[in-house]
C-alpha cells in the first residue's frame, strides 16, 4: 500500500516495471480519480486515521499489507499528525512486513549523496534564500511556526511565486487559487522517536538520498523498518505468527458478520489491544468513537 499516493505515479511505475499490485490511498478524492484512470486500485483514505474508504474495511486491511511506503507525506503533517500517520501505517502492516518512509530535510543537513552533487553549494544557497523569505512572510502574517516551515503553492503557473519576495508569499498565502499548504523539512531522528514506541517495529536501514521535485534536487532520507513476526492488534490473532494463524480454528471467525455480537466482540478486542500496546491515545479514542458496524 502507498499512503498519500497523490496521482499514483510511483505505484504506476512499480506496476509497470515490477508487476507489483499496490493499493493507492490519498485523502484527496480527485487524486484517487486520477489513480483509477491510470488503472490503479485507489481508495480515499485519511492517513492520520486507521481507515480505508470506511470503517467496514478495517476487518480486512488491519495488519494485512506486506509492504507499506510513503513519500513526502510526513513533511506535510502538523504536530501529532506525524505520530498518527506512522501509527496508522504500523496498524496496517502485516507481521514480518516492511515499512519504507522517504522524506526531505533542509538542504544544509549532512547528506553524502546530496553533497556529491556538482552544484550542491548553489542548491544550499538557493534553499536558504527561499527559507529566509518564508520566515519573513510568516512574520508578516503573524504566524509563529517552529523552524524549517515553508509555503507550497499549487502546481502549474503559480509555482514560480514560491521564490518571490516575502510580500509575494503573503499575497499567495491569502489567495485560495494559489496557496496549497504549509510544509516543513524534518530529519529522520524525530521519526525514530515515534517508531521506537511501536511494538515489534524495528529500524533495519537508514539511507541518505537525493530526490527530484518540480524545483530540482532535494536533500532526502529513507528509513526502512520491519515488523516483528507476531500480530499486535488483530482481535482474533493477537500474539500469533502467520503460520499459527493458518492453523487457528475459532467458531467466531465463521459467524455471520451481520450478527452485532460479532462486531461488538471485534470492537472491544481491538480497543483493548490498542490500549495494551500503550500507543497513541488519540487513535484509540478515534476507534472508540468511530468504529460502528451496526
Amino acid at each position: 500500500m502507498e499512503m498519500g499516493a497523490g496521482k499514483g505515479n510511483t505505484a504506476k511505475w512499480l506496476r509497470q516495471t515490477h508487476g507489483a499490485f499496490i493499493l493507492t490511498s490519498d485523502i484527496n478524492p480527485k487524486a484517487v480519480e486520477i489513480q483509477e484512470k491510470n488503472g490503479l486500485l485507489g481508495v480515499v483514505s485519511d492517513a492520520r486515521k486507521i481507515q480505508i474508504d470506511d470503517w467496514n474495511g478495517i476487518s480486512f486491511y488491519l495488519e494485512y499489507f506486506p509492504l507499506i511506503y510513503m513519500e513526502g507525506l510526513l513533511c506535510n503533517q502538523k504536530g501529532k499528525d506525524i505520530n498518527n500517520v506512522i501509527t496508522s501505517a504500523w496498524s496496517f502492516l502485516s507481521p514480518g512486513g516492511h515499512l519504507l518512509i522517504a522524506d526531505i530535510r533542509n538542504a544544509a543537513s549532512a547528506n553524502t549523496a546530496f553533497s556529491n552533487l556538482e552544484n550542491h553549494q548553489q542548491l544550499i544557497h538557493d534553499w536558504y534564500k527561499r527559507y529566509k523569505k518564508n520566515q519573513e512572510a510568516f512574520n508578516l502574517l503573524g504566524l509563529k511556526l517552529p523552524p524549517y516551515h515553508f509555503m507550497v503553492f499549487k502546481p502549474g503557473e503559480y509555482k514560480y511565486r514560491e521564490w518571490g519576495s516575502p510580500q509575494d508569499l503573503v499575497r499567495g498565502f491569502n489567495d485560495p487559487e494559489v496557496f496549497e499548504r504549509i510544509a516543513r523539512h524534518l530529519g529522520p531522528n524525530s521519526i525514530k522517536k515515534i517508531i521506537r514506541k511501536l511494538p515489534g517495529l524495528e529500524i533495519v536501514e537508514e539511507l541518505d538520498e537525493v530526490f527530484y521535485s518540480r524545483t530540482g534536487p532535494l536533500n532526502g532520507w529513507v528509513l526502512h523498518m520491519v515488523k516483528g513476526p507476531r500480530y499486535q492488534l488483530y482481535p482474533w490473532y493477537k500474539d500469533m505468527t502467520k503460520n499459527q494463524r493458518q492453523n487457528y480454528q475459532d467458531i467466531r471467525r465463521f459467524e455471520s458478520r451481520a450478527n452485532p455480537r460479532y462486531w461488538d466482540d471485534y470492537r472491544n478486542r481491538l480497543v483493548k489491544n490498542f490500549n495494551q500496546a500503550r500507543i497513541n491515545k488519540d487513535l484509540t479514542k478515534d476507534i472508540i468513537q468511530s468504529l460502528n458496524f451496526n
